[in-house]
Parts: structure tokens; C-alpha cells; sequence
């Protein structure tokens, strides 16, 4: 059985560097460079150092990434996260809720559910999406007999015997089971299971994490996403980050 482990709830402050970036840019030409050349320092040291989820945090940021929340108001019921007080499949440490171990080898044992051969392909899952938001992914969810398949705000698993157990239990066995294909970005979790997850489909453009110039080098992130000049950053690259 897997022992479960209280996680961390500390959630990030203070200013981002975009921020930061364009409060400088309405001040002194120096404090922007200084900015900008921190910024791009800390994105290519995540780079180098294979810190690929902290690397596509910085680049989200700095191209100005909005993602879509479609929570519904279920009027005082229990309600799956969504971006806004979530993480994304591809991405468990985003919003602080869970801590970086979640990817380590104890991660299982810390944070599983208690369902072994449940929680055993849900950790798979979860490290095989690791930085990759556009990874294809199938969920599920139990619905009635004569109910609809899979809509933005709902709540979905990626284990279809964690669905069919659903059924079975809270749908008294009059159900079916309804899927759909995804990707890592358009899944969310509260941290309580990573069984259960929210619908939340992302259709915003996410660059391609690293862009290199003529020569092979790594381009800066301030000059891929326009912020040296002020001008918003536009795609860059291919859809395949």
C-alpha cells in the first residue's frame, strides 16, 4: 500500500520577470538590460541544467501565456482545479501543489492514493509527461447511461478502472464509460489524488522550448519573445515544444 505524504502548499509570490520587464521598460533603458539579462541567464541555466519544467514556466511567462479556466460553478459541490489553482499534467510543481520530489524515485510512496496497481500507472503517466504539454493523453469519465461525453470544467481520470469503479459505486452501476483524447496541458489536479483530474482544454500556442539561431546557439528568451523592444512575443517555432 502507498503511504501517503501531506504536501506542500506554499504557492509562489512576488513579481514575475515579465512584470518585472515591463515596469523597467517605463524607466531606465539600464534596469531593463539588467532584467532582460537575468532572465535570460536563469532560463538558459534551466536549459543546460535539464530543468525542463522551470525552463517552460519562464518561457509561458515571457510570451505573455494565458491559459483557460473552465470551472463551473457547481454550487457549493466539490470542484476539480483548473489553471488557476491547479497543475497540468505535463507540470505537478506549478502553483505549488506538490513539491519537486513528486518526480523523485519515492514519489509513488509519498504521494500515491493507496491504489497500488492504480497509482503504479498514474506515476508512470505523470513522469512520461514531465515538460511535455502537447503529450497525448486518453481520459475517461463515468457518466449515466443517457448522459453526454466529456465537457470543458468536467471532472476526468486517466485510468478507466478508476472510472468504471465510479460508475459501479456513485452511478449505482447505471452508467457508461465516455473518453477522449488530450493532451498533458488540458488536465488538472488539486493535489488530493492524482487519480482525479479537471477538463480544461488549452488552445493558446505554446512556443517550441528551445530556439536556436544560424550557428546552433540557444536564443535568449528576451529576443524570442519580443521584450528587448516592448513588442509581444509571437510564435517562434513549431508546435512542438
Amino acid at each position: 500500500m502507498g503511504t501517503t505524504r501531506r504536501r506542500s502548499h506554499v504557492r509562489r509570490t512576488g513579481k514575475g520577470k515579465v512584470v518585472q520587464v515591463r515596469e523597467h521598460q517605463m524607466k531606465t533603458r539600464a534596469g531593463l538590460k539588467t532584467v532582460l539579462a537575468e532572465m535570460d541567464r536563469e532560463y538558459l541555466d534551466a536549459i543546460n541544467s535539464h530543468k525542463r519544467r522551470k525552463a517552460l514556466r519562464l518561457l509561458l511567462e515571457a510570451f505573455g501565456i494565458k491559459k483557460k479556466d473552465y470551472t463551473i460553478d457547481r454550487g457549493g459541490a466539490h470542484t476539480p482545479s483548473g489553471p488557476e489553482d491547479g497543475a497540468p499534467l505535463y507540470d505537478l510543481t506549478e502553483n505549488g501543489i506538490y513539491p519537486e520530489d513528486v518526480y523523485s524515485y519515492n514519489g509513488l510512496r509519498y504521494y500515491g492514493t493507496g491504489e497500488d496497481a492504480l497509482d503504479s500507472a498514474a506515476f508512470s503517466l505523470i513522469r512520461e509527461a514531465e515538460a511535455r504539454p502537447y503529450m497525448g493523453v486518453t481520459i475517461y469519465r463515468a457518466v449515466e447511461k443517457d448522459g453526454e461525453g466529456i465537457r470543458p470544467g468536467d471532472w476526468v481520470t486517466t485510468s478507466r478502472r478508476y472510472a468504471k469503479e465510479h460508475g459501479e459505486g456513485a452511478l449505482g452501476g447505471n452508467y457508461k464509460i465516455v473518453s477522449k483524447r488530450v493532451r498533458a496541458r488540458d488536465i488538472y489536479t488539486s493535489g488530493d489524488s492524482w487519480l482525479e483530474w479537471g477538463y480544461h482544454p488549452q488552445h493558446t500556442y505554446y512556443p517550441k522550448l528551445v530556439k536556436r539561431d544560424e550557428n546552433g546557439n540557444i536564443k535568449p528568451l528576451s529576443v524570442r519573445a519580443g521584450l528587448s523592444t516592448g513588442k509581444k512575443g509571437g510564435p517562434d517555432g513549431n508546435h512542438a515544444p
